[in-house]
This record gives C-alpha cells, structure tokens and sequence, in this order.
C-alpha cells in the first residue's frame, strides 16, 4: 500500500512539472539578439541618441552600437 501511494505521488509530480512547464525558446527577450536595430538617423556615429531607438529595449547611460559587418574573403593563388 506504501509504495503504491509513493508511486502514485511520484507519477503525480513528475505529470504536473511536464504540464507547467513551459518550452524554451531561442531568443527569450523580444528582439534579444538585435535583429532590429536603430534608424542611422537615431545614431551619432556609432553612439545612439534616443532611449528607445533599439525596438523593444528602454536604455539609459552610454549606449554604443555596433553592427555586425560581414565580409568575405578570397585567398587566390598562383598555380
């Protein structure tokens, strides 16, 4: 009778953690890895001008942006 109650209390809490328990998702904030960035009219150089100019992020102090530049790199050779 004990074990079937403790088995039962354990088939309990391992259903109930599944069912709260919510999936991760990649990116938890709202524009977390700054796919939107600020308009170059929001921007002094590299530094931004207004509280809101990222989208979804309220910033205060010194904010610098950089943006990620890709560039591609061709290693020619004499045969």
């Amino acid at each position: 009778m004990y074990q079937e109650a403790a088995l039962l209390l354990a088939l309990l809490c391992v259903s109930s953690n599944v069912a709260v328990s919510a999936p991760i998702r990649d990116g938890l904030l709202p524009n977390g890895n700054f796919e939107i960035g600020p308009k170059p009219s929001q921007l002094k150089g590299s530094v931004v001008k207004e509280r809101n100019a990222v989208a979804h992020w309220d910033m205060t102090g010194f904010v610098e942006y950089i943006k990620a530049q890709f560039f591609i790199s061709i290693n020619l050779r004499n045969a």
